[in-house]
């Protein structure tokens, strides 16, 4: 696009897009629309993170907002005189229809001159068409449009005659007054001795056939002559390249909407310093996926990724919250990336230009069986694996047995730590824990029969804890084993 872009400072310096099923893994898709999920999908650098903080701080205020959704409104009344224009049988209904078009362009181009913001993109934005609307050709659309408006305001009565002969269509000022309908010449008397007369009843209007618009153009050829001219000069100039910036606002003012959505469950909303070092720091965040399902009561995780313990697995009983804590550790990443605030209290992100993801999606597999699936997708991730990358595995590789499961992860592992990426990969395989790699772990409350207190830590003491789980899960339990000795031969444990 032509136009200065909403989005990035140069366009051209776009980054690559991350996975469709990265958004659909983290449910981003859950809660913002398939056009600003689009934007999410290219991570930005630091320049246009920045660039876009200042916009979505400037639409965080009343006049932000509103200033916005009235750009928003221009542009789809804009998008509907489009599809009218595209849909135009005849050139003279093309003519009309476009004075529609010119009328919405231009009030689109007067709404983004009158921005007042100091934020790069936008001041640039509306200096682009600032410009445009104190040249020349802006002067000369406006004296065409309004003759085309008065030429479309003199011709938009017509009478239709239907006699033995045949039916006749008249201009309005060949139609003797005294010969209007005796309801219309009730309505005028009234109005004129005081008596208000309701508006007649809302209806559709039908859409004339194109024989019936070339009989309007014959009794009114000065008409018509002003649409022509007005669609002739301007045609070329008036594209549907503004439309572009549709997908651009929407994206500002979901967002928006939706940082407005955590604050007002109390939840904390910040700006993420920009790390220069591969990293992942937050204080308090949260699943942002959890509103869409309307939970705003939500335990807050720190994240503390970086150095020796940016890649970890994280293990512990099934429910603890550990596919939670996955998901916001994604979500996080690309809002940051996008430019826009955190669910959390305070945080430090590396700007990292890919994100993969695996979240097991038994019906994905089409037949080639679900260990082969992983395999494959987890090649896809190892060649694009670097520092500029977060991976985020969740029971990656549990469509097998557990010894070559255990023999897959630990060389998934050492793969990912290898080509320096940061990352969690969420396991249920005990034999990670000898690994050297760091292990995080979903707590639970022992004392009052393993409540799950969804709080992620680093392990230290609550190793046993999960242990227990795993014994729990294989019938290998004190109690278990237990139960099937004094089944059998008797005697205890």
């Amino acid at each position: 696009m032509n136009s200065p872009s909403l989005l990035y400072i140069d366009p051209d310096l776009r980054g690559e897009e991350v996975g469709a099923q990265v958004m659909t893994d983290i449910r981003l898709t859950s809660l913002l629309s398939e056009s600003a999920v689009s934007v999410l999908r290219r991570p930005c650098g630091k320049d246009d993170i920045l660039a876009r903080r200042e916009v979505f701080k400037y639409a965080e205020t009343e006049r932000g907002k509103n200033t916005l959704a009235e750009l928003r409104r221009a542009l789809v009344s804009l998008s509907h005189s489009s599809e009218f224009l595209s849909s135009a049988r005849s050139d003279n209904e093309r003519y009309a229809m476009f004075v529609g078009y010119a009328r919405e362009s231009a009030a689109f181009m007067s709404a983004a001159a009158q921005i007042e913001s100091e934020c790069l993109l936008l001041s640039r934005f509306s200096g682009h068409y600032m410009r445009i609307m104190n040249g020349q050709r802006f002067a000369e659309l406006n004296d065409k449009l309004a003759a085309a408006e008065e030429a479309l305001a003199q011709m938009g009565a017509f009478h239709v005659r239907v006699a033995a002969s045949g039916s006749f269509l008249q201009r309005p000022d060949a139609y003797p007054p005294e010969a209007a309908p005796l309801t219309e010449r009730i309505s005028v008397a009234s109005r004129d001795i005081g008596i208000d007369i309701a508006d007649d009843k809302p209806h559709s209007p039908k859409r004339l056939s194109t024989g019936f618009i070339d009989a309007i153009a014959k009794l009114w050829p000065d008409g018509f002559a002003a649409l022509r001219s007005l669609y002739v000069s301007f045609r070329g100039l008036l594209t549907d390249e503004i439309l572009e910036y549709l997908h651009e606002l929407d994206y500002y003012i979901e967002v928006t909407a939706l940082c407005d959505k955590m604050r007002a469950a109390g939840w904390p909303v910040a700006y993420p310093d920009v790390a220069d070092t591969p990293q992942m720091n937050c204080v308090d965040a949260r699943d942002i996926s959890l509103l869409a399902r309307g939970i705003t009561d939500v335990v807050p995780n720190d994240i503390a990724l970086e150095g020796s313990d940016a890649f970890c697995f994280l293990v512990g009983a099934n429910g603890g919250g550990k596919t939670t804590y996955l998901r916001s550790l994604g979500s996080i990443a690309l809002l940051f990336t996008g430019g826009a605030p955190v669910p959390a209290r305070s945080a430090k992100i590396y700007p990292y230009k890919r994100v993969f993801t695996h979240f097991p999606q038994d019906e994905r597999f089409e037949g080639t069986g679900r260990l082969l699936d992983e395999t494959n997708r987890m090649e896809e991730i190892f060649a694009g694996a670097s520092p500029d990358a977060l991976v985020l595995l969740n029971e990656t590789y549990s469509g097998t047995d557990e010894r070559r499961a255990d023999t897959l992860t630990r060389e998934a592992a050492e793969r990912l730590i290898t080509a320096g990426v940061t990352g969690v990969f969420v396991t249920h395989f005990h034999g990670v824990e000898d690994t050297g790699v760091t292990i995080l772990s979903a707590q639970i409350d022992e004392a009052d029969n393993n409540r799950r207190l969804y709080k992620i830590v680093k392990r230290g003491a609550v190793r046993s804890s999960f242990a227990a789980d795993i014994l729990k899960k294989y019938g290998l339990t004190r109690e278990a084993l237990s139960k099937r000795l004094d089944t059998g031969k008797g005697g205890a444990v």
